[in-house]
């Protein structure tokens, strides 16, 4: 399996935030941000995967995984300074960055206003329903109502319960991600049961945070490589990744067929060997 060291690193007054080291620590680094409600115990085998030759460092963000969860501080911001803070924590001057989902936003936030300490990026599964200007009101505040409701029932116990027998009900592919998903989001706490490893209120606060999103300026403000990755199945609908790919004049897009959301889930090999090429040409 090779090096694998964990630790934290605090980035501003009374947050604490976990992160993971893997591969070789002379390889040139990559920054992981995971999606929302993950952590990057979700993403264990993709870290793994890229990490020969790579040095790959996976961020638990702020409100997730064994990270802190304050009460506030979860804009895009917040998360591109957290981003900054671990690179100064390690050392690493430049980086390649790569993001899946709410992580690819903020890898794309963190690029356009950090140009020269991110020397490529990638982004996994731009979530459409939220970069799309006449969806982004009604998914950003679907979302914020579910995170309150669920916050409110106070049982993590039963919602995982009722998850646990909801995904053997699902397909094969879906199974296990919904599996994979719960696994890495219990934490036992003795007698007190079971919670989870990521905070409701930082879910509902995160998708106040992109409400208006501007991601037409993000895309232009974006002056390194960039390779755009899309499941044929996923949320990054087609229309919009060629829109994004003409405001992108160094992007590349690729689609991985018969793959959903979560892509390493079902072509872990596929997707690795594809972000390792591009990331050696873009650091040659």
């Amino acid at each position: 399996m090779g090096r694998v060291e964990e630790g934290f690193f605090k980035p501003s007054p009374g947050v604490r935030l976990h992160y993971v080291d893997v591969g070789p620590e002379e390889g040139k680094p990559i920054i992981f941000i995971h999606g929302l409600t993950a952590n990057i115990a979700f993403y264990r085998p993709l870290l793994q995967a890229l990490a020969q030759p790579w040095r790959v460092v996976g961020l638990d963000l702020r409100g997730h995984g064994l990270s802190s969860k304050p009460e506030s501080g979860y804009i895009l911001h917040h998360f591109s300074l957290d981003v900054r803070a671990l690179a100064e924590h390690l050392g690493i001057g430049s980086y390649a960055l790569i993001g899946h989902c709410l992580g690819a936003l903020v890898a794309l936030y963190h690029a356009a206003h950090e140009p020269r300490a991110v020397r490529a990026l990638v982004t996994i599964e731009l979530p459409s329903p939220v970069i799309k200007p006449s969806l982004n009101r009604l998914s950003c505040w679907t979302s914020v109502a579910m995170a309150k409701a669920l916050s409110s029932l106070g049982n993590p116990r039963r919602e995982i319960a009722f998850l646990y027998v909801l995904a053997s009900l699902l397909p094969g592919g879906m199974k296990k991600t919904l599996r994979r998903w719960l696994s890495s989001n219990m934490i036992s706490e003795g007698r007190r049961g079971l919670r989870w490893a990521f905070s409701w209120l930082a879910v509902a606060e995160i998708m106040r945070g992109l409400l208006g999103l501007d991601i037409d300026g993000l895309l232009r403000a974006i002056r390194c490589p960039i390779l755009l990755v899309r499941g044929s199945r996923g949320l990054f609908w087609a229309s919009d990744a060629k829109k994004a790919m003409r405001s992108l004049p160094r992007a590349r897009l690729i689609t991985i067929e018969r793959a959903g959301h979560v892509i390493f889930t079902v072509a872990l090999d596929e997707l690795s060997r594809r972000v390792r090429r591009f990331l050696g040409e873009a650091f040659a």
